[in-house]
This record gives C-alpha cells, sequence and structure tokens, in this order.
C-alpha cells in the first residue's frame, strides 16, 4: 500500500505528542520553556539522509533537548533517521538512533517502523525477533484488561505480515482472533488505511481480516475463513472483485461451501435489517417524526453520521448537497445520524443549529436521543467522523466510506455508477 508508510508515521507521531505531553506534565513541577520553531527547521524538506542528520544536529546544539515541543520532534527525527537507515539495509545504525529515545514506549514505536522496513527487505527473522517481546506484552495486556487495544492493532498490522512472510499462520491466528472479535469484527486499521487511499491504490493483501481469514483457512479453519472475507464485504469495508474472489475461492475448498456462504450471508443480512427495524422504533428526526424506511425500500439510502463539532463532516456538506440535488429524484436518500458531546438539550440545540446553518434538507436523526435502547453508532460499528454506510434498495450495506480523504473518492464514484452522472 502506497500509503502505509505514511500512516504509521502520522500514528507514531500522534502517539508520541500525546504522551510526552502526558508523561512530561507529570514529571514537572514547573513548566519547562517553549522552545521555538526553528527546531528541525528543513528537516522533512530533504530527501538525502546525511541532510536530515546535518539538520538535526545543528538543531539540537542551538536549541537542546528540552521541553514538551522539542523533545516531541526529536523524538519523531529519530525514528524517521532510523527509518531511513533501515530502509537502506544498515540495521545497527537504526538501532544507535533508536538509542537516543529516551521514553521506552516510543522507543518501542521507533522499533515497529524499523521492522517494517527490515520485513519489506526480506529480514523478516529481524522483524520477528525485535517485535516478538512488544506484540506479546501489548497482546496479554489487551486480552486481559481491553486496553492498549490501538497500539496491540498497530503493531500487528507490521507483525501479521512478518508473522506470514515466517510462515506462522497458527500465531496470526491467536493475535488476530481476540483483536477482530473484540473490535466488532473488523480492525480499525484497514477502516483508516481504506479511507487514507485511493481505491485504485489500495491494496487487499495488506487488509488484516484478509490475512487473518488466510491464516484461518491454511490451519483448517475454512469456514471462518468465509465468514471472515464475508464480513468483510458484508458490512460494506470492501466490495471489489478481488474479494469477492477470494470469497469463491474459500467456500470452493469445502463441500457444500456455497450453500454456507448462502446461509451466512442471510444472516448477515437479517441482522442488518433488524438494525433498521430498531433504528425506525427508537428514533425520530428533527421534526419528531420516526424514520420510516419502509417507505425508503426502492432507493439507494445513505447513512450520513456526522456531528455539530466535526469540521471535517461540516466541510462535506456542500458537497452532499449537490449530490442530494443530483440524485434524489433518481431514487437516492440520505438519513443524516448525528452524535454530540453535551448534555442532551445543549446536544438537541448544537444540532438543529447545525442543520439550519448547513442547509440540510434531508432527514436528520440525534443519535443521543434514547441511544440506551438503541445506538446507531455502535451497532453499525462506526468508529470516525465522518463516515458515510451506502444501503442498496433492499436495505443491504454495499459501501463504508469513512473521512473525506482520497478513500472519500468511492462514494462520489459509487452514485455515478448506480444512478448515472
Amino acid at each position: 500500500m502506497k500509503l502505509s508508510y505514511a500512516i504509521l508515521a502520522a500514528l507514531m507521531f500522534s502517539n508520541v505528542a500525546n504522551a510526552f505531553s502526558q508523561t512530561i506534565s507529570k514529571d514537572s513541577t514547573k513548566a519547562k520553556p517553549y522552545v521555538p520553531s526553528p527546531v528541525l527547521k528543513g528537516f522533512y524538506l530533504v530527501k538525502e539522509l546525511p541532510e536530515k542528520i546535518k539538520i538535526y544536529n545543528t538543531s539540537i546544539q542551538q536549541y537542546p533537548d528540552t521541553g514538551r515541543s522539542a523533545t516531541i520532534s526529536y523524538t519523531y527525527a529519530r525514528i524517521t533517521i532510523a527509518t531511513e537507515y533501515a530502509k537502506s539495509g544498515d540495521v545497527k545504525s537504526a538501532e544507535n538512533w533508536l538509542k537516543k529515545i529516551p521514553v521506552l514506549t516510543y522507543y518501542n514505536q521507533g522499533v515497529l517502523s524499523v521492522a517494517a522496513e527490515m520485513n519489506k527487505r526480506g529480514e523478516s527473522a529481524y522483524a520477528e525477533r525485535v517485535l516478538a517481546p512488544i506484540v506479546d506484552s501489548l497482546s496479554k495486556i489487551y486480552v486481559k484488561t481491553g486496553k492498549e487495544k490501538g497500539l496491540f492493532n498497530e503493531n500487528m498490522v507490521v507483525y501479521a505480515r512478518v508473522l506470514a512472510n515466517n510462515h506462522q499462520p497458527e500465531r496470526i491466528v491467536n493475535y488476530l482472533k481476540p483483536l477482530y472479535e473484540g473490535s466488532g469484527k473488523s480492525f480499525e486499521s484497514d477502516l483508516r488505511s481504506m479511507a487514507l487511499t485511493k481505491p485504485a491504490d489500495y491494496k487487499l493483501e495488506n487488509n488484516l481480516s484478509v490475512i487473518y481469514a488466510k491464516a484461518l483457512s491454511e490451519t483448517g479453519h475454512t469456514k471462518e475463513a468465509i465468514k471472515v472475507l464475508s464480513f468483510l464485504n458484508l458490512s460494506g469495508q470492501c466490495d471489489t472483485k478481488e474479494l469477492r474472489d477470494a470469497i469463491k475461492a474459500e467456500y470452493s475448498k469445502i463441500p457444500g461451501g456455497h450453500s454456507f456462504y448462502t446461509k451466512f450471508a442471510d444472516s448477515v443480512q437479517r441482522v442488518y435489517h433488524s438494525k433498521l427495524t430498531a433504528f425506525a422504533l427508537n428514533k425520530k428526526d428533527d421534526k419528531g417524526k420516526p424514520v420510516n424506511f419502509d417507505a425508503l425500500k426502492g432507493k439507494y439510502v445513505l447513512l450520513d453520521f456526522w456531528g455539530s463539532w466535526c469540521g471535517p463532516c461540516r466541510a462535506s456538506h456542500p458537497h452532499l448537497k449537490k449530490l442530494y440535488e443530483k440524485y434524489k429524484d433518481k431514487g437516492f436518500e440520505i438519513v443524516g445520524i448525528a452524535q454530540e458531546h453535551s448534555a442532551l438539550a445543549a446536544d438537541r440545540l448544537l444540532w438543529t443549529e447545525a442543520i439550519a446553518k448547513d442547509g440540510l434538507t434531508w432527514i436528520q436523526v440525534l443519535n443521543n436521543e434514547n441511544r440506551d435502547k438503541f445506538d446507531v453508532v455502535s451497532e453499525y460499528g462506526v468508529t470516525a467522523f465522518p463516515t458515510k454506510i451506502l444501503l442498496d434498495k433492499g436495505g443491504n450495506i454495499i459501501g463504508r466510506y469513512i473521512g473525506n480523504s482520497s478513500g472519500g473518492e468511492g462514494f462520489t464514484n459509487k452514485l455515478k455508477e448506480l444512478l448515472g452522472e
């Protein structure tokens, strides 16, 4: 996947920034001086590693590694330099730069980045050796407490590929099964990477659900593999010929495989239809009327998850309004589902004000109302805003689109495919 390293780098920087902020605030009795912006000036603009190192050395002489801003900046720079060394195969230099990272948690983040590059170079044995203790620790914490799910998932993005290269499907299943089942039958990293990657550039082989399904099949659990791949498709996460072919290949391995797949697909669709029924029973629109999904049968329906607080959600509304005007008379409807974060009275005010200000004319529902009876966000596995889920004329999910970045192009293209230009 072309953006896999960029995604990993962004995640590392976010984690480093948040954790260093917490660490320093706990350990400091006085606020340390805020280091000015010239720290590492130009570091990310140069391409060659010697130039990066020169900028790093010059910067740290002028602006010592003290204070929150400098610590975050220098730590991420060290990870970047170590990763560049790993790309060239110079693992010793990479490790020396990782040793400069002062906090163990973020040293481990650097190890992950270096291991990813070494695995790409075919050094899977090295990658497994350095990642195994980190992943084992995160796995134990997650299984026992449910904590560190994000870090565990992040490490498994790399480690699952390492184990696949080292032909260890049993270990892949052991690590990924609790993460998969504890995350609503999906992996956060898959949803994120699909959102950030143009559909044409996305490589299904890098999808953790696909890696997990392959490992299940290789260990004799073909029916479970069929379920994992089918749910990836039926939940709207991915709908490509490559995935459909992979599902067919799995169910063709066993007697009665196609019948098993059909029954499972029907059961998933029945569950989602029951969710629409519960939705209609427990939610009312901004005018106080129940949402009548029966009246929407025969139309393509978009469930648009948003919030008044969500900048990217609000930024997507002008484009969504254009699509609605273009397709509403061609069998297209939108149901907006907002989630707010205040007390209910304040939530309703913020929600209705945003609807008016943005000029939204389609059906609108506030998830906070009757949330204890039916939580639309939770029931549809929404973990990021905005998320758009497209239903076909029978109420079945045929697409899931997260964010407004590269992957979001798929939604507009899908409407063109279904309803024309």
